[in-house]
């Protein structure tokens, strides 16, 4: 199979891109090329598209475009800078007529559902869309984590490691009152990591664990394979620490 990669970057995470590329090359596919879209640079072995000014103001769709408009081969795989392989609404593998007959939106930026408008566009034009369970993604970006079928992201930047140091130094009722306080700030990410840290350490983690079931109940209840871990997911670090390395 010939493929096209199509990323879309924003030049503010150089180290990211680079494994996102040393991962593909890793695959060893027979013919394919990749395309960067955005602020980058030119380097050996890509095609550079220069979107400096899509990329300053999070216009995913544009950016997409050009780099669509540049593809050799049939099958094109959509990616976003922060992708060991691929990921969420970027981790798109699609023939190349349907890329260029139904195009994004351009007038769509960031977080204004540009896939979702892109999905149902699809959908409307007859295009079928499914799921490839053999697919494995991971999204490494560690502001963001899952609630049951929710996707919910720490505030201000933090990551679980903060979690993880914040709840070590506080007593049981402090944790408390730091719950009932992050619920008024709308922190529900930060709110996840302390029940789910509740349930692995210290006393009460029953108590913990009950409350976990009934949020991630009211989310949707459990992914299929869904965990969780502290220090992050042993296979996903593993990734990471492999391509970084090459």
């Amino acid at each position: 199979m010939s493929l096209s990669f199509c990323i879309i970057t924003g030049g503010k995470r150089p180290d990211l891109i680079r494994t996102v590329i040393t991962s593909i090359r890793a695959q060893k596919i027979p013919a394919y090329e990749i395309i960067v879209a955005g602020k980058h640079h030119a380097e050996p072995g890509i095609v550079y598209v220069e979107a400096e000014e899509a990329a300053a103001h999070g216009r995913l769709s544009e950016m997409r475009n050009k780099a669509v408009a540049l593809t050799r081969y049939e099958n094109i795989v959509i990616l976003d800078d922060d992708n060991v392989y691929m990921t969420g609404g970027g981790g798109w593998v699609m023939k190349d007529y349907v890329a260029r007959d139904v195009k994004w939106d351009e007038n769509r930026a960031y977080y204004q559902e540009e896939d979702v408008d892109f999905s149902r566009r699809c959908q409307a034009e007859g295009f079928r869309i499914s799921h490839n369970h053999r697919m494995l993604v991971y999204h490494a970006d560690p502001t963001y984590t899952c609630i049951g079928r929710l996707v919910a992201r720490r505030k201000d930047g933090r990551s679980q490691a903060w979690a993880v140091q914040a709840f070590s130094r506080l007593t049981f009722w402090q944790i408390m009152n730091s719950l009932r306080r992050m619920r008024k700030q709308d922190e529900h990410a930060e709110i996840a990591d302390f029940v789910r840290l509740g349930t692995l350490q210290g006393p009460h983690k029953w108590l913990f664990s009950l409350v976990w079931r009934r949020v991630v109940s009211k989310m949707g209840g459990n992914l299929p394979g869904a965990r969780w871990y502290p220090t992050g997911d042993p296979d996903y670090l593993s990734a990471l620490d492999e391509y970084r390395q090459r």
